[in-house]
């Protein structure tokens, strides 16, 4: 008995990625914090829980976002996946906030989007915390996102053992954890 759970134990610490713990980063406009991992496991997560300090209305997306990138070789060539919001129908009685979440790649500085998903609720479309979390196992990404909980957002095939990850934004981030 003793034999095979020392052999259980080898075989689970064999495949886990050592873990990051960060807390408390202010990531400035138009900024990237960037991190690596010591290995590429076969299953891995990451997942930041962060706050926009500005977050606009208006009619269509806000002008602010963040995200997660990962591939990252340059400003260039990276995925990404990321929060937007946005108001269907500013200053009418009928608008509704949104927040979409956007899983892309930039290739030599080409933009495409992979995915897109619409939601309503269980995130926060003002400057309030929203956690998003991507995990992998081998090429199989799956996206989650939330203000309170974490909902399952997509399921893609996508690479991930090609560059360094971090956070993104393009207006100043207020990051409570990112956990890797």
């Amino acid at each position: 008995f003793y034999v095979l759970l020392v052999a259980m134990c080898i075989c689970v610490f064999s495949y886990t990625q050592p873990r990051i713990y960060i807390e408390n980063i202010d990531v400035s406009k138009d900024s990237l914090y960037l991190f690596e991992l010591e290995e590429s496991p076969i299953a891995y997560s990451i997942e930041v829980r962060a706050a926009l300090n500005k977050n606009n209305e208006q009619e269509g997306y806000s002008s602010q976002e963040w995200g997660i990138v990962w591939n990252y070789k340059t400003d260039k060539d990276f995925n990404y996946v990321k929060i937007v919001c946005g108001n269907l129908c500013y200053g009418d009685f009928l608008d509704q906030r949104y927040a979409d979440v956007i899983i892309g790649n930039c290739q030599n500085g080409i933009n495409s989007i992979i995915e897109s998903k619409r939601l309503y609720k269980g995130v926060d479309t003002s400057t309030e915390y929203n956690s998003l979390l991507l995990e992998w196992n081998n090429n199989v990404a799956k996206f989650f996102v939330g203000n309170k909980e974490l909902k399952f957002v997509t399921k893609l095939d996508i690479d991930n053992r090609k560059g360094l990850y971090g956070i993104y934004t393009n207006e100043s981030l207020r990051v409570m954890s990112l956990v890797a």
